[in-house]
């Protein structure tokens, strides 16, 4: 069963995979986009607690509602609708902005049960050439990143806030793996931000832990990189994702969030616009000021 939240963006951009053309909004141009968005139900059946929303150009997320609480479905999706109307700029004004995130999430459940219910999060605000991001619990955020050399680079982002992360001992049933930081429970710090900086071309990987529980990063890397090179399309790299997770017996409801801004430059422009500049620094301070001319004028001028 799906269940993705319906953005207020006509439908033909928060759908699938789009590529969004650069407009003006706020004075800022804004970047062309790759995007896609799939959930689904885990094999235990079941309502899907798990929430998705693009809102291009600037809001991604996923969260997953928490199963053993109370209308899991309610918490994840309350979250995703405070944060699609959040709009920031700098870490600062994000952190003011979700100041209520967790009472919002509370109150959501509240309206439906006495028992508390809550979610995790992990969504990415993208701007010019930087990008925020917040988390909660165990839903992670990953790039995959070309280098000048062309090769791929996958890394992890955040850091999953589960007891044995946090050095805190779980509940007598409870897992070590187990997140411990959640929205919707009433407690501090339940969001971590960070402020990174993003590359045109960049590939941003959101996923709930039906997905990484079951697929290691390697695992996962290395679907993303072989989509890349054979010029996939993001809705069938999610697909091979799901199917590597599903058999890997993969039980939980699965949900992942594909992003790519395009910001003007393609990557090999950039390598060789780099490799230029660094030539140029290496023979200026070796003295040969005649080919360092040379190599500015093949530039045409800094």
């Amino acid at each position: 069963m799906q269940n993705e939240i319906t953005p207020h963006v006509p439908q033909a951009t928060c759908k699938g995979e789009e590529k969004v053309q650069r407009t003006q909004l706020g004075g800022m141009q804004t970047p062309k986009l790759r995007c896609h968005s799939h959930t689904q139900t885990g094999r235990r059946g079941g309502v899907n607690q798990d929430a998705v929303m693009i809102r291009p150009p600037f809001f991604f997320a996923v969260a997953d509602g928490v199963g053993g609480g109370v209308h899991g479905e309610v918490a994840s999706r309350a979250a995703l609708d405070y944060c699609g109307a959040v709009s920031a700029e700098k870490m600062e004004e994000l952190a003011k902005e979700l100041h209520d995130l967790d009472q919002a999430v509370a109150g959501a459940v509240a309206e439906l049960s006495l028992e508390r219910g809550g979610t995790t999060l992990a969504a990415l605000w993208l701007g010019q050439r930087r990008g925020l991001i917040g988390h909660s619990g165990d839903s992670r955020v990953w790039r995959m990143r070309r280098s000048l050399t062309g090769r791929w680079r996958f890394e992890r982002l955040t850091i999953d806030h589960t007891y044995k992360n946090l050095d805190i001992p779980p509940p007598e049933n409870g897992s070590p793996n187990d997140p411990c930081l959640m929205l919707g429970f009433d407690l501090d710090d339940a969001v971590a931000l960070q402020e990174i900086k993003v590359n045109s071309g960049d590939v941003f990987l959101l996923a709930s832990d039906g997905l990484h529980r079951f697929v290691s990063d390697r695992g996962i890397s290395k679907v993303i990189e072989r989509g890349l090179e054979q010029d996939w399309s993001f809705e069938k790299i999610a697909q091979r994702l799901v199917e590597r997770a599903v058999n890997n017996n993969s039980h939980d409801d699965i949900s992942i969030v594909l992003v790519s801004p395009q910001y003007g430059l393609h990557w090999h422009f950039q390598a060789a616009l780099a490799a230029s500049i660094g030539l140029f620094l290496w023979v200026k301070r070796a003295g040969l000021a005649a080919v360092a001319e040379d190599i500015i004028t093949s530039l045409g001028g800094f």
